[in-house]
């Protein structure tokens, strides 16, 4: 039999057979006999086993191996649960790592962002194109119907200075800013340049004048647009070109190798329009509810006075059910003179100005329209130094062209 196999009943009769020991002492003594080692060093325990000691060391004997393997069961359940456990500290502590990296990277994130927006809030916006920025540059304006076809607004292009002339680009970039327009017509309402069908060149007069000359396919059949195609046509035609540094005279239709052209339903055949480059009109704001994008479009009148232009500009500009917004802020008081000369236009401001988007936006408007009542230069008076890039206080050139955007 084997010892991890013996019955309750036979480890009792086993210790039974072990002899008896009897301590033969008085208690007394064996009281006596304890109180005079109790301040002595205690004996470490393990060189006087009891016998009580003996037996419990039997017994271990006798129990071992039933003991042993169920110690070594629980050491491999414990030793599995451990695992599992260190297992899944790690998934966790890997889990809070990956969380505290990605929070990490976010909060970084979110810290560019506001720098970005800090500096951009540094860098105030224009609308305008000035002197300075054509340096080795050639500008192409195009002027494109918003609101239905209900007003206009032109943008200006500024491409490498590569010895071509700008009516010489013309027919490659239409494309180009057509597809951008196209992509953005639900963000910003511009619509496309409408007169992508025809090709443009220009011709050097005996005088030295320059000419654009406009070829219309016959398949274009402009003598059957409709009268808002052929205001569109008409618009486009006097005031994309109107703004191009070359200082052309004016634009002429060609069909056919002839000169002239019927455009609408009129049966009058017209050679051209000429460019006329002071409309007297004022400008007003275009923002399409989904964007954020500003354009300045000009108005369709023209107004007798700068001063009647200003007071237009701070009202809403409407035609049917399609509405401008105003670009000078009504609060906003001023008194305007002039030189002599009549190119340079003061404006002197009463009420406070604000370095901000709204009176950027305003100050560009203004000059805009004193450059179509033929002032070459503006002083703005006020209670600060700048708005923008725009000097208070001293002399500055009339913008170049409007709404500058990348193609």
């Amino acid at each position: 039999m084997k010892r991890s196999e013996w019955s309750d009943e036979q480890l009792e009769r086993l210790l039974s057979e072990m002899p008896q020991i009897k301590d033969n002492r008085k208690p007394q003594d064996i009281y006596q006999n304890i109180s005079t080692k109790v301040n002595k060093r205690r004996k470490t325990p393990w060189l006087v086993p009891s016998i009580a000691g003996i037996a419990a060391v039997i017994l271990i004997i006798m129990m071992g191996p039933s003991f042993i393997n169920e110690m070594n069961s629980g050491s491999e359940s414990s030793s599995k649960e451990s695992a599992d456990f260190a297992n899944e500290t790690k998934e966790a502590e890997s889990g809070m790592m990956s969380m505290a990296g990605k929070e990490e990277a976010r909060m970084a994130e979110d810290t560019k962002k506001e720098a970005m927006m800090d500096i951009t809030s540094e860098q105030k916006s224009t609308y305008v194109l000035w002197e300075e920025d054509l340096e080795n540059k050639t500008l192409l304006t195009f002027t494109v119907p918003i609101s239905s076809a209900q007003f206009y607004t032109t943008v200006s292009v500024l491409t490498e200075n590569d010895g071509r002339s700008p009516i010489d680009k013309y027919n490659e970039y239409i494309p180009m800013l057509n597809h951008l327009l196209s992509e953005n017509y639900n963000i910003w309402g511009a619509e496309t340049f409408a007169l992508d069908y025809l090709r443009f060149s220009e011709e050097t007069q005996s005088d030295g004048t320059k000419n654009i000359i406009a070829t219309i396919p016959a398949e274009a059949n402009t003598p059957s647009f409709s009268p808002t195609l052929t205001e569109v046509f008409n618009i486009t035609m006097t005031e994309s070109f109107r703004w191009l540094q070359e200082e052309y005279k004016k634009v002429v239709y060609m069909v056919d190798g002839q000169i002239g052209a019927e455009i609408g339903q009129t049966g009058i055949v017209e050679e051209g329009v000429d460019l006329v480059s002071s409309t007297q009109k004022g400008y007003f704001m275009y923002a399409n509810k989904s964007s954020e994008k500003k354009f300045l479009s000009h108005s369709l009148k023209s107004y007798d006075t700068i001063e009647e232009a200003f007071e237009a500009m701070k009202l809403e500009e409407k035609r049917g059910d399609f509405v401008l917004n105003p670009s000078i802020p009504n609060e906003m008081v001023y008194q305007l003179g002039h030189d002599e000369g009549g190119k340079n236009l003061t404006i002197s401001f009463q009420s406070t100005l604000e370095n901000n988007d709204e009176y950027i936006f305003a100050l560009e408007a203004m000059l805009l329209t004193a450059k179509e009542f033929g002032f070459e230069s503006v002083t703005f008076e006020g209670d600060i130094d700048k708005v923008g890039t725009i000097s208070i206080g001293i002399s500055i050139p009339v913008p170049v062209s409007p709404n500058p955007i990348d193609l």
